[in-house]
């Protein structure tokens, strides 16, 4: 916590809670993750989106997911990574019972 408190960077919140996520579970982490009604540095930065998106999937809040993902690719300023991330979605628990299109 040490470093939030020094740094109010939203890069170093989303580590934290990202650490928070392999301790305390993904809902802790989704607690933890910065705001972007109340800070809107996240709301362009690409990381974050992914990160949310995985740690929504992990919750089973699948379309929250879907669009924090979708976010996250339209942020992405390599034109490569997008095609190459089709099959990096994150995992819902829905996504097991229905076939891929």
């Amino acid at each position: 916590m040490r470093n939030v408190l020094v740094s109010a960077s939203p890069v170093v919140a989303i580590n934290r809670a990202l650490a928070i996520a392999e301790i305390e579970g993904p809902r802790a982490a989704l607690d933890a993750m910065p705001k972007p009604l109340c800070d809107a540095r996240p709301n362009q930065y690409q990381p974050f989106w992914a990160a949310r998106a995985e740690l929504l999937a992990r919750i089973g809040a699948c379309n929250k997911a879907r669009e924090a993902y979708e976010i996250a690719l339209g942020l992405e300023r390599d034109p490569a990574v997008p095609a190459s991330c089709n099959g990096a979605r994150p995992r819902c628990h829905d996504d097991r019972n229905t076939s891929r299109q």
